[in-house]
């Protein structure tokens, strides 16, 4: 082993050259090590910040189609402006509101007010419902736009003797979803996946054949009417999905720009809940 050195020619590195390459190794992994914490503590900075504005939001917007059915206020996230004297005059609105497609802001009926939410917040789940509103005025010398601090729905949705003829017309039409498709060979197959009231008597039914693999959908347009204790059910119209669209098949469709409220049923609470 003594002669290894002279058989494969092997030079002693110096002492000297090896403390710098040492240094430079350390010197090169500090570096890395720094960039790596920089990075995760970005991330953690990120995904916290982000966390929140998610946390805040969501939790707001899972409350809002229950306290819209049961008729109570919603509070909204706080305006981060700096308040004036101007923006302090508190607001009330009571009506419709809706959007306004050509500028992308809440309005109401008379298209005469705006009302603004907090940023990456929205009031579409309200589109086209009748609400109540308390906030203030954003600039109140033209009192043109309200800044929204809380709202409730006052509507047909938030009414106890309509969301009980809702609910049992809702457990007629699951109890008897095979009827009202009325096709043989699809018997026992659709399932409901959601009700929509465009009117007291009048719902679309959105199916969908979930132990198909391409989960066929279906979607009807019925009117329900009570005779005698019992519920009677007539097809007004039938879309089919066709191209990742809904294509009227059959029957005339009058409702499609009726304000709509959606439900899915909740096993859990094992009724049907509002949901838009």
């Amino acid at each position: 082993m003594k002669h290894v050195d002279s058989v494969y020619k092997i030079k002693k590195i110096p002492i000297e050259t090896k403390y710098d390459v040492i240094f430079v190794d350390i010197s090169k992994f500090v570096f890395i090590l720094l960039c790596f914490g920089v990075c995760v503590y970005s991330l953690f900075l990120f995904y916290a910040i982000h966390d929140d504005k998610y946390t805040e939001n969501d939790e707001i917007t899972a409350r809002m189609a229950s306290e819209c059915e049961n008729g109570t206020w919603t509070e909204l996230p706080a305006n981060k402006k700096i308040r004036t004297a101007e923006s302090d005059e508190k607001a009330s609105f009571s009506g419709v509101i809706s959007t306004d497609m050509r500028n992308g802001v809440m309005k109401n009926e008379n298209r005469d007010l705006i009302f603004t939410t907090s940023k990456n917040f929205s009031l579409i789940f309200y589109d086209n419902r009748e609400v109540e509103i308390d906030g203030r005025y954003d600039n109140a010398s033209d009192r043109r736009s309200i800044f929204v601090e809380k709202i409730k729905c006052i509507g047909k949705e938030a009414n106890s003797d309509i969301r009980t003829i809702r609910q049992d017309m809702m457990q007629y039409i699951s109890h008897n979803k095979d009827n009202i498709i009325m096709r043989t060979n699809a018997k026992n197959a659709f399932d409901i996946e959601d009700i929509t009231f465009v009117d007291d008597n009048v719902v679309y039914i959105y199916f969908v054949q979930k132990q198909v693999d391409d989960s066929p959908q279906m979607l009807l347009l019925l009117r329900i009417d009570e005779n005698n204790g019992a519920y009677v059910s007539q097809k007004l119209a039938e879309y089919a999905l066709i191209d990742h669209k809904f294509k009227l098949i059959d029957g005339v469709d009058l409702y499609t720009h009726f304000r709509k409220s959606t439900y899915e049923y909740n096993k859990n609470l094992k009724k049907w809940v509002l949901i838009w």
